[in-house]
C-alpha cells in the first residue's frame, strides 16, 4: 500500500512542524498481518513559541526544510 500526503503536529508549548510524507505499507495476506512500514519525507515547517516557566513568551522558533525517513519491521508471534 503506497502512503503519501500531508502530517501535521501540534504541541502544548504552541509549536507546530508540517511534514510531506511518502513511503509503503506492506501486508502478508495470507496471514493478515503488516510486514513493514517505510516512511519518509521532509518537514516543511517548523514555527512555534517558547514559554519561560510563567508561561511568558521567551521566543520564536522558525525553520524549514529537515528530512527524515523511519523504517519499521513486525513479526507475529
Amino acid at each position: 500500500i503506497e502512503i503519501a500526503g500531508p502530517i501535521a503536529v501540534d504541541s502544548r508549548q504552541e509549536f507546530r512542524i508540517e511534514y510531506a510524507v511518502k513511503g509503503t505499507l506492506r501486508w502478508d495476506l495470507a496471514t493478515g498481518h503488516p510486514v513493514s512500514l517505510e516512511l519518509r519525507g521532509e518537514a516543511k515547517a517548523f514555527e512555534g513559541k517558547v514559554k519561560d516557566a510563567h508561561g511568558e513568551v521567551a521566543g520564536r522558533i522558525e525553520g524549514k526544510g529537515s528530512e527524515f525517513g523511519v523504517k519499521v519491521e513486525y513479526s507475529v508471534k
